[in-house]
């Protein structure tokens, strides 16, 4: 049970179609298939969402605090508009030039001296390694290379790769619950699994690219548009 299905069978219970709706709330129909359907993206924001759904549970005759309730329950404890979130992205441009030394650009420094540190220190050791040490071994190394995970007996297994820029990436499950929210950045990858299906919203298409079942299906999109994909152990179609 999700709030999109909730809304849909109260709408279905009152008799009254989408585009029925839509007249008597002067909500877009698109807007109102995408509550439906628990997409918050063409909403602007999860502020705005909770407005549009106290008008269409009036009109439907139904308990507002019920769908509100069930809607809080599945958005991000973040509570940006999506056009923030989206920003994030390397294909949105920031707006914050007013100061040049910043936070951000303050903690883009120290990471550049902390990372050059690293690089100093390894260096040394590496001097210090007697040359008739043949065999070194390397603990704790850690590695952002993707690689692809081997598919599962059933059911499907979902990898995401960054490889060009930064994406805002929301996945739900086959029953509708949420499993992943947050950045995928370059050189980072995620896997996930289910029976039956992922579905996920993409806000930057170049940015990703999904390895299903051991199958490299590259990336689904242009750089900045907004994707809403659902894969299959069929493979992947946009929706």
């Amino acid at each position: 049970m999700t709030f999109g299905s909730e809304l849909r069978k109260a709408r279905e219970a009152a008799g009254i179609s989408v585009a029925q709706l839509a007249t008597q709330t002067r909500i877009r129909g698109s807007l109102i298939e995408d509550l439906e359907r628990d997409r918050y993206v063409s909403t602007g924001g999860a502020a705005y969402a909770r407005g549009h759904i106290r008008v269409i549970a009036k009109i439907l005759g139904t308990d507002p605090e019920y769908l509100l309730e069930l809607f809080d329950n599945q958005i991000d404890e973040d509570d940006r508009t999506i056009n923030a979130k989206l920003s994030d992205n390397s294909a949105t441009a920031s707006q914050d030039f007013k100061n040049p030394l910043s936070w951000k650009a303050l903690g883009g420094i120290a990471a550049l001296i902390g990372v050059g540190f690293l690089i100093f220190q390894g260096a040394t050791t590496l001097r210090q390694t007697p040359a008739n040490n043949s065999q070194v071994i390397v603990k704790n190394q850690v590695t952002n290379s993707p690689t692809p995970q081997a598919s599962p007996t059933s059911g499907i297994s979902l990898q995401l790769v960054g490889v060009n820029g930064t994406s805002w990436v929301l996945l739900t499950n086959s029953s509708g619950e949420k499993i992943f929210s947050g950045m995928i950045k370059v050189g980072q990858s995620q896997t996930f699994t289910d029976s039956q299906s992922i579905s996920g919203t993409i806000g930057n298409g170049a940015a990703v690219k999904f390895v299903l079942n051991g199958k490299d299906l590259g990336i689904a999109g242009s750089q900045g548009e907004v994707l809403h994909l659902q894969f299959t152990p069929d493979g992947s179609k946009k929706v």
